[in-house]
């Protein structure tokens, strides 16, 4: 485990580690999964022994969880609908199929708020997250030291379900707020 990467020596003793065999936790403060290599380039790490040792980037956030003794439902709005459309593509088809296979209407959560919440209408926390696998593709990329949006176009491609969309699958879940979502993962 080695602690928050934020300077040269940092990156320099976690790449180093990862090339010897050893399995290496660290944290690194970026907007997303796909900002973590370049972060690393910036700070000296060299590509090549960046793809050598980078396995994995998990990206995370934590969002407001709202309160399940208040909650209300709300129909999505066309604006919501259409972005949800976008955001998830064929992923927003598999969650309509399934509501309409258990008969139910697609709503989204609605705060209310009451006194178990302190009338916020949140209680809990609920994280979000990002998986990126570095595929040979990714490494290709890393090694041309390419800019993360790239990166992040590549890792959707390879499958990866962007904060945003695992933010939107949590509202269709019922989990929290589009607004939530919204005001952590637009970035």
């Amino acid at each position: 485990m080695v602690g928050e990467i934020r300077d040269t020596e940092t990156a320099d003793l976690a790449i180093n580690a990862a090339l010897t065999g050893h399995l290496v936790f660290s944290t690194l403060h970026t907007n997303d999964a796909s900002g973590v290599p370049p972060r690393l380039l910036d700070m000296g790490a060299e590509p090549f022994l960046l793809v050598s040792s980078l396995n994995c980037v998990v990206g995370q956030r934590v969002l407001r969880r709202v309160c399940k003794n208040c909650a209300g439902e709300m129909e999505m709005t066309p604006q919501i609908m259409d972005d949800m459309k976008k955001t998830l593509g064929p992923i927003y088809n598999l969650i309509e199929d399934k509501f309409k296979r258990e008969n139910k209407k697609m709503t989204i959560p609605k705060v209310v708020g009451c006194e178990k919440c302190n009338n916020t209408g949140y209680l809990g926390r609920v994280a979000i997250y990002e998986v990126m696998p570095i595929s040979e593709k990714i490494s290709k990329l890393i090694i041309e030291k390419t800019a993360a949006s790239e990166i992040q176009k590549q890792a959707m491609e390879d499958g990866m379900l962007t904060m945003k969309q695992d933010g939107y699958v949590k509202v269709l879940e019922g989990v929290t707020t589009i607004d939530e979502v919204i005001r952590v993962a637009q970035y």
